[in-house]
């Protein structure tokens, strides 16, 4: 469900959104942040193609699978004080930090990652594991087989998804007693999510209730 055009701020940056769309008037569709081609980097060729184009960097299939068994078997206390010490543990940077929210650099640029709370408690930690690049036919052709071969490195690890969500922007989960693993296929790059089973129930009751047009 899209909404209105709105001004690309440091949180959308957070989400997924370029570094260098942040003043630009953008869009949020469901599961990704839709940029206007007007302001997405030249994918025409020639000397002025995007560096990203040429050179796509992704984690490979044995460090997605490491990743994703290092978040399922997290043990952490999931507040919003303590992601310091999380980030660490990762090897990740942290960028901002805000009451609800810390901004993260996981190794695939600025706002690369972030954990999302309420009232001091996280209930998301959200990961690029990709790059991002320009959306092109041929790099949503690149997106899709890399989302494939990552989700299935992902099951080889901790074994078979216990919910596939098809579609233009695929999404594939692992669930656990606690915490749910989600793989997303977005726009111009790929995430995986851990998230508190509390905090995906009422993400999924606000898609649900969208969808019928009930918000």
């Amino acid at each position: 469900m899209a909404i209105k055009d709105k001004t690309i701020n440091d949180l959308d940056v957070a989400l997924g959104a370029p570094e260098h769309a942040k003043g630009l008037v953008g869009r949020f569709e469901q599961g990704t942040l839709r940029i206007p081609d007007l302001f997405l980097p030249n994918t025409s060729g020639g000397e002025e193609q995007d560096s990203n184009m040429k050179e796509w960097k992704t984690l490979s299939e044995n460090e997605i699978a490491d990743l994703a068994t290092r978040l399922r078997d997290l043990d952490w206390s999931w507040q919003m004080t303590d992601v310091d010490a999380l980030a660490a543990r990762f090897g990740w940077r942290v960028e901002a930090t805000r009451p609800h929210s810390v901004r993260l650099d996981t190794g695939f640029g600025r706002a690369s990652g972030s954990v999302q709370g309420y009232r001091g408690r996280a209930n998301e930690i959200d990961l690029a594991v990709t790059g991002f690049t320009s959306e092109t036919t041929a790099t949503r052709a690149d997106i899709r087989d890399a989302f494939v071969v990552m989700a299935t490195a992902i099951t080889g690890a901790v074994g078979a998804p216990t919910n596939s969500i098809p579609g233009e922007y695929a999404e594939v989960r692992w669930a656990g007693p606690d915490t749910t693993l989600r793989l997303i296929e977005m726009t111009s790059s790929i995430h995986l999510y851990l998230d508190t089973n509390a905090g995906l129930a009422v993400h999924d009751e606000t898609v649900r209730l969208e969808a019928e047009g009930v918000i």
